[in-house]
């Protein structure tokens, strides 16, 4: 009798399965903390919604589409009932007591540096239950970003182009931290505290006339190719901003903004990696033409590194 019960339970546990734990279901504000997520447990969370990585562009991912990072759709938000919201503590703060209507536990993180962006992503793997596989991708991450670092220290101006506007990114963003991380020396000047745009600052003539980079480079928003031209032109104008192209002796890079316009997470040792190749002396070019004024960089968006 007993040999049979123990062949009857056998059976019972093979025929019927044990019920699954749920997925935890994520709406993301953040496209990294996607990424991340999708990267490190794609079968234990449920990415419900998120925002677009380009406004021109729907989400083809299957989630609800909340649109502009800054301006996220809250009635979609609701109808997709997540568990758990993910944004950003300086962009989204002031959305908190909207996206609580969603029902969902809220968390706004720090992406402001590359050590509070890993942070935060084991933050976000903890209350989605994947912390254990959260901490092999970002442990991976980190020995990647420590093997990433210049040979030298290189005089940098990160800049931020949008149509009609210039800034200079600081320390207090994760690019600003990422270039000092790496082994770059940031000329750009102090940010203001309070400001439109945490950790940039606006740039005149009067500002960049002090200023001498040995490497100028530049993330667009927007129209890539007129905030592009409309820069160019700017510093063959001659005057302050001229003095860029003749101090710049490494030359003026436009960066890919799919990297580099807003956080790329997990992908942070890419990044870090991409920016130190610009940084180290490469072989003697062949006899040709000049270069451009403003390139683009075979790592970073493709076209021709002369």
């Amino acid at each position: 009798m007993p040999r049979l019960l123990s062949l009857l339970v056998v059976f019972l546990l093979g025929a019927v399965p044990l019920p699954s734990v749920a997925e935890t279901r994520v709406a993301t504000l953040l496209p990294f903390v996607e990424d991340a997520l999708e990267r490190a447990a794609p079968d234990e969370v449920d990415i419900v919604a998120s925002v677009r990585r380009d406004l021109r562009v729907p989400l083809t991912s299957g989630a609800a589409d909340l649109g502009n990072p800054h301006a996220p759709s809250l009635e979609t938000l609701v109808a997709a009932r997540p568990d758990l919201v993910v944004g950003d503590r300086l962009v989204h703060g002031s959305l908190r007591l909207k996206l609580e209507r969603s029902g969902a536990e809220i968390l706004l993180i720090d992406t402001t540096s590359v050590d509070g962006t890993l942070d935060a992503l084991m933050m976000v793997a903890r209350q989605a239950g994947i912390e254990t596989q959260m901490r092999r991708e970002v442990g991976a991450a980190r020995a990647r970003l420590s093997a990433a670092r210049l040979a030298e220290p290189v005089r940098v101006l990160a800049l931020f182009g949008t149509p009609g506007s210039t800034f200079a990114f600081t320390e207090r963003t994760w690019f600003g931290d990422l270039l000092a991380r790496v082994g770059y020396e940031n000329v750009a000047p102090e940010p203001e505290r309070s400001g439109r745009f945490p950790g940039l600052v606006p740039l005149n003539d009067e500002i960049v006339a002090t200023l001498r980079p040995d490497l100028v480079l530049l993330v667009t928003h927007g129209d890539v190719a007129s905030v592009q031209a409309s820069f160019e032109a700017l510093t063959r104008s001659g005057g302050a901003w001229g003095s860029l192209g003749r101090s710049a002796r490494k030359g003026m890079h436009t960066l890919d903004a799919s990297r580099f316009a807003s956080n790329p997470g997990l992908a942070l040792p890419e990044a870090a990696q991409a920016l130190v190749a610009l940084g180290t002396p490469q072989p003697p070019p062949n006899v040709g033409a000049p270069p451009p004024l403003v390139e683009v960089s075979p790592t970073l968006g493709g076209g021709a590194n002369r």
